[in-house]
């Protein structure tokens, strides 16, 4: 540690300085600390996400993820081929999204998927990963 006499137009102060960290026998220790931290950071990250991805399998053999946004405001729904991303609509009981196109209900575990030709895959069972 060393102490420092300033002067600036408010008169003479101290200051403290501390030798550079990365110099001293504590690098290590610090380094392996800041390692722990980003990890523990990134482990949250993926457990947040992971509460808001659900996998759905249907009666008929149809599988699809759903991921929901932080909010809930909008899902991404994905299966083998496509990427839908749909926004909340206001309903009476459950929730429903909607591109304008395909329609996701989803209520507690259960969901079904509709366009405008009407169901297309019903009773799809959610787990979340």
């Amino acid at each position: 540690m060393m102490t420092k006499y300033i002067s600036s137009r408010y008169g003479v102060s101290t200051a403290t300085f501390y030798p550079v960290v990365c110099s001293s026998a504590y690098f290590p220790v610090l380094l392996l600390t800041a390692a722990v931290f980003l990890f523990a950071i990134t482990g949250c990250v993926t457990s947040a996400e992971q509460k808001n991805k659900w996998v759905f399998t249907c009666p008929d053999g149809y599988e699809f993820t759903a991921v929901f946004s932080q909010d809930s405001e909008a899902v991404t729904l994905e299966d083998k081929t496509q990427k839908l991303k749909l926004n909340i609509e206001r309903s009476a009981s459950g929730a429903r999204y909607t591109d304008g196109t395909t329609i996701f209900w989803n209520k507690g575990v259960m969901a079904r998927i509709e366009s405008g030709e009407g169901v297309i895959h019903q009773d799809c069972q959610g787990d979340s990963n």
